[in-house]
């Protein structure tokens, strides 16, 4: 009796977060209703906010193939490509293949901290008008497809709403934003 008694399952008390549901990256989650055609382009109105360490990489494959980007810009201090079986040669290989221009903004500025002021919503834009406008002769209106690679302090609720704010201008009708991994509420 004294042996059932030891062997008893004991039960701990921990606090466990719910894990968050996340809608599944699919073509549809790019295309306008009025692109629902065989030969649909890409949006050039589309700004994505991609939190690079949250996202598997089936989903960054579809953000790369389906968004088709025309910029992807790096906001990350330290770019690292390690997402599934994927490396920096495979995902550089996907951006030549789909005419992507990479840009490194923590390399171009020269950021050595998440923190740096540099990283402020409205002073980085005024960085990115400068490189994204310079590639296409025109300091008015910048072209999408223009997808974001964020650390976890840039893919805040706050920041992102910021960023989103202060990018707004730069395009003469406005941007459609999407934030990956998409959360379902």
């Amino acid at each position: 009796m004294t042996m059932d008694k030891n062997k008893e399952k004991k039960t701990y008390l921990r606090a466990v977060e719910a894990p968050v549901n996340r809608a599944p990256v699919s073509k549809s989650v790019f295309n306008d209703s009025w692109q629902q055609n065989l030969f649909t382009s890409p949006n050039p109105a589309l700004l994505c906010i991609v939190d690079f360490l949250e996202i598997s990489e089936s989903e960054l494959l579809h953000i790369i193939y389906e968004a088709r980007p025309r910029f992807v810009v790096d906001l990350r201090i330290v770019p690292r490509f390690d997402v599934g079986s994927l490396n920096r040669k495979a995902i550089f290989s996907l951006f030549e293949k789909s005419v992507t221009r990479y840009l490194d903004m923590s390399g171009i500025l020269g950021l050595r901290d998440r923190r740096d002021a540099a990283l402020n919503p409205p002073i980085l834009v005024q960085h990115l008008i400068t490189q994204l406008s310079s590639s296409q002769h025109s300091s008015y209106s910048i072209e999408g497809p223009v997808v974001f690679f964020v650390d976890p302090p840039q893919a805040d609720k706050n920041y992102v709403d910021t960023f989103v704010e202060s990018f707004q201008p730069l395009r003469s009708g406005g941007w459609e934003f999407l934030k990956f991994p998409v959360e379902m509420r």
